[in-house]
């Protein structure tokens, strides 16, 4: 299943700029694009970023979290 930006930024309370800033610092990689260019996330990438909130919510900064996904 594919989500929009909008779903994703709904489901998760964020805002457009956090998942662009994600995406550029490579913490959530990989996001598709549709034929149209518009970002649509899969079940993998939501469950990445359950794992990126997860972590922010335990005050583990960007720069932990991204030597992590790194492994």
């Amino acid at each position: 299943m594919l989500y929009s930006m909008q779903e994703v930024k709904t489901q998760f309370s964020l805002s457009t700029s956090t998942l662009h800033y994600y995406e550029r610092i490579g913490i959530l990689p990989h996001v598709q694009k549709n034929e149209s260019g518009h970002r649509v996330y899969t079940e993998k990438d939501i469950e990445w970023l359950k794992i990126i909130l997860c972590m922010r919510g335990t005050g583990i900064g960007i720069t932990e979290i991204k030597a992590f996904m790194e492994l």
